[in-house]
């Protein structure tokens, strides 16, 4: 068993989340695909990750900070916008018109977002380094989305739909952005709670109509949904944003790069979905630009404690 607070145990469960969450995409393209409304999926993954959320709370025997939460209601009211409303909305319709493989790599290209985003609202340094990583990931992109068209020369067969799923990205890395700023300012099982909480409040204008088709799930898909709901949803955001508060937002972003990968197999495997040598060869370049672009990051706290670190220290500790 590794130690508790070891760095390679927390890479070893950011590396895990990265893997369930690549497993989301070829779900719910399932679903979606065999008639399940993609509101219906959305507003129902969102309540059962935060019925999860909430018996977690529960089971930690944490009290709510009511004070701290309403100090930070705007940044966490932010968090659940982006992260849960924004992000599953945007992904799930988009599986509704592409392809799991096709949907993971846009998605995965989100650690790059994260380095753009940083830099332009953070101003964060942006070296040589990172901005080959970027131009890297990018080509990635669009050599996976584009296929054989983005090397001939002819027009890139882009979609509205991939640009639904590029919209789902952006929502996904406003939401890092953010929990990596304010994800401290409550116990992370509370902050899940919240954050959840909020978005099951703003999923009821979708649910509440359409109540009456969970009448009609098999239970195949009933199984696939909860499965999603719990896992992929529940179980994942809640190690994810554990690490998070811990690794930062590079060093997960790393790891996330191995969720492509994870989808495009899976996809291949469960649902038939051809997989053309332009994904291959577009998931490694994103992968590949992930890591020359974040790879070297400095560690923003100690493991153990939890205590920010100076430049030097982040230095020491990440030797």
């Amino acid at each position: 068993m590794p130690k508790l607070h070891s760095k390679k145990y927390y890479l070893f469960l950011v590396i895990l989340v990265a893997i369930f969450w690549g497993s989301a995409y070829p779900i719910v393209r399932y679903l979606v695909a065999g008639g399940v409304d993609p509101y219906l999926v959305v507003s129902m993954r969102i309540w059962l990750t935060f019925l999860f959320s909430a018996a977690l709370l529960l089971f930690s025997r944490q009290g709510l900070h009511f004070p701290l939460y309403r100090k930070n209601f705007l940044p966490f009211f932010l968090m659940s916008l982006t992260g849960t409303i924004g992000f599953s909305f945007f992904m799930t319709y988009g599986l509704e018109f592409s392809t799991a493989t096709k949907s993971s790599i846009v998605i995965g290209s989100n650690p790059i977002l994260v380095v753009l985003f940083a830099h332009l609202f953070l101003r964060e340094s942006l070296g040589l380094r990172k901005v080959l990583g970027v131009c890297v990931a990018i080509a990635g992109v669009f050599l996976a989305v584009g296929g054989g068209d983005f090397l001939s020369g002819r027009g890139l067969q882009f979609t509205r739909y991939d640009l639904i799923l590029l919209a789902g990205a952006i929502f996904w890395a406003a939401h890092t952005l953010l929990s990596r700023h304010y994800g401290h300012a409550l116990p992370y099982q509370e902050g899940l709670f919240w954050i959840f909480g909020l978005g099951a409040i703003l999923a009821l204008p979708l649910l509440i109509p359409r109540v009456h088709l969970l009448a009609e799930l098999s239970a195949q898909q009933w199984f696939w949904l909860l499965f999603c709901g719990v896992v992929p949803g529940g179980i994942c955001y809640f190690l994810w944003n554990r690490c998070l508060s811990v690794l930062g937002a590079s060093t997960c972003s790393i790891c996330a790069s191995f969720m492509p990968a994870s989808s495009g197999i899976l996809a291949v495997l469960f649902l038939g979905e051809p997989l053309l040598w332009t994904q291959v060869a577009g998931t490694l370049l994103v992968i590949f630009g992930v890591l020359l672009g974040v790879i070297r990051s400095q560690l923003p706290v100690n493991y153990e404690t939890g205590r920010s670190l100076s430049a030097e220290e982040a230095r020491q500790e990440e030797k």
